[in-house]
């Protein structure tokens, strides 16, 4: 069924929803480096289950693993990232961070479905186990070990346990509004397409997504420290919108193109601007939990993203599923007004 599909693709962002609350801990009291890689051995660990099983319990045992691996690898990763960056940079420098985890993110799906086309679907996970495999070896050769940071003395707030930072809670829900209408694309544009008949290439988009992304954050690379936080919600939450009508109307390449453009400065900018923002808000013995924080929100909107969009996909007719995505702006209005005496300062 759509939604056993939709739970199957986001399971992996589920599991790494509540792993975060022990990863955002860890990644301040442990080196970067060494999280890192045993996030990546995880996560090729549950890419060879995928390529290898022959049925759906097994299939979500290893995304489950998957899913812990991501959660130790991407938060080790972008936290050590951020260490090695002066804050007056930070919004520049995870830009630059946030520009190739979204290519990444874009090109994968286009990639995945080439591959799966030509070759059947599990070469993408073997694919998949030697990408995790190249992670080892790259964090393996950079010789900055990204140690832990040092706790504070005494009984005072640098050693209480916290499951999330609470000043970035409102920038998590922003972006996993942000991300479920992107999410339930990438897993159900193909589908939609085919059982339209549209004369489209869901490639097109992912493709088009990608190089528009990387355009935009060369070119808006020296605005992520000096504009503030407010004014990017603003635009991108009405460049998402745009986007959500294209991909409604549009039945043909032109119009999914021009969707991707508009998804790429609206998904593509926040989340990156949102990362940065959110590391900037706390000192660096608290960026760990800020970033963890972040990432919540983050695999928040993957995971509900497919399940929303299954859900759309098997009991709401193709000309509404975008209209009922479209709600998440109306959402993210809301929690910026919720929110405003803190976000309007940043």
């Amino acid at each position: 069924s759509g939604l056993l599909m939709g739970t199957v693709a986001g399971m992996t962002n589920l599991v790494s929803i509540g792993f975060r609350i022990v990863s955002g801990q860890m990644v301040d009291r442990v080196a970067k480096k060494r999280l890192s890689l045993w996030g990546a051995a995880l996560m090729g660990a549950g890419c060879l289950g995928c390529a290898l099983t022959q049925g759906t319990e097994l299939l979500l045992a290893a995304r489950v693993v998957h899913g812990v691996g991501f959660a130790c690898c991407s938060v080790g990763l972008s936290t050590w990232f951020s260490t090695l960056l002066p804050r007056e940079k930070l919004g520049s420098g995870m830009g630059i961070y946030g520009t190739v985890q979204a290519v990444a993110l874009a090109v994968a799906p286009s990639l995945g479905i080439s591959v799966e086309r030509w070759l059947g679907y599990r070469p993408v996970f073997w694919g998949a186990v030697i990408s995790a495999a190249l992670i080892v070896a790259l964090s393996l050769a950079v010789r900055e070990k990204g140690e832990r940071v040092a706790a504070r003395s005494g009984r005072g707030e640098g050693n209480r346990f916290r499951l999330v930072e609470p000043s970035v809670i409102p920038i998590a829900l922003i972006v996993t509004l942000f991300t479920i209408p992107y999410t339930a694309t990438q897993s159900f544009l193909v589908p939609i397409i085919k059982r339209e008949g549209l004369a489209a290439h869901a490639e097109l988009f992912f493709a088009t997504y990608a190089i528009a992304l990387v355009c935009m954050r060369v070119g808006f690379r020296n605005y992520f420290d000096r504009v503030p936080y407010r004014r990017f919600l603003a635009v991108c939450t009405g460049s998402a919108a745009v986007s959500m009508l294209l991909l409604n109307f549009a039945g043909h390449n032109p119009g999914l193109a021009g969707a991707a453009v508009c998804m790429a400065g609206g998904f593509g900018i926040m989340c990156s601007e949102s990362q940065a923002t959110a590391m900037a808000m706390v000192d660096n013995t608290k960026r760990g939990l800020a970033n963890s924080t972040y990432l919540i929100g983050l695999d928040s909107g993957m995971a509900l993203g497919p399940m929303v969009g299954g859900l759309l996909y098997g009991h709401a007719a193709a000309e509404y599923f975008y209209p009922w995505l479209m709600t998440t702006t109306v959402l993210i209005g809301a929690v910026y007004l919720a929110g405003r005496k803190r976000l309007s300062q940043i």
